[in-house]
């Protein structure tokens, strides 16, 4: 019987060892981390809408986001084109980062006011667009799968131009915000 009781203790020992064995285990995991390429941002030139003319009745005009020196303008209400048009441009922008990357392009839909240089005038620019698509965005473009950059264009409609709306310059200093970043 005391071999007995020996072997049961032995058992109990060697079982209870190989439950403790089991009760823990351990794994190791990695940790990473991948360092993308910064943005980097420029604006090539500033939205123009160029020479507007009013009629004496309330108007706007719309400027689309296009490349080149003479984009296509649309006038409202009493907004005439005339043909000596300024320098009409919409404004441009660069964006460079991770080749063949997406990136979200962001413009606030709040009003720009912009006043007259030497003068209190204003008028309002608003409903900005880009080239990447029509509504409010946020917009997505695709960077150059070599080059790692794109170029977007943004227009928008300047409005409130009212009867008698003094001659000159119209211009707002702190300008409206764009922002990119990756998606």
């Amino acid at each position: 019987m005391k071999i007995l009781i020996q072997i049961a203790f032995v058992v109990v020992v060697i079982l209870g060892i190989e439950a403790n064995s089991f009760a823990q285990l351990t794994l190791n995991a990695t940790a990473s981390a991948t360092i993308v390429q910064t943005l980097t941002f420029s604006k090539n030139y500033d939205l123009d809408f160029g020479n507007l003319a009013t009629n004496g009745t309330a108007g706007s005009c719309t400027l689309t986001p296009m490349a080149g020196n003479n984009p296509t303008r649309t006038s409202l209400g009493g907004i005439t084109l005339p043909a000596f048009h300024g320098t009409p441009r919409a404004a441009s922008f660069t964006v460079t980062g991770v080749p063949g990357a997406f990136i979200t392009i962001s413009i606030p839909q709040t009003d720009l006011i912009i006043t007259r240089v030497s003068g209190t005038e204003t008028m309002k620019v608003n409903t900005f667009t880009t080239d990447q698509g029509a509504g409010s965005g946020p917009w997505t473009q695709q960077l150059n799968a070599v080059s790692g950059s794109a170029t977007f264009y943004v227009g928008g409609t300047v409005n409130s131009i009212i009867l008698g709306q003094p001659a000159g310059v119209y211009t707002n200093s702190t300008g409206f915000p764009v922002t990119v970043n990756y998606q």
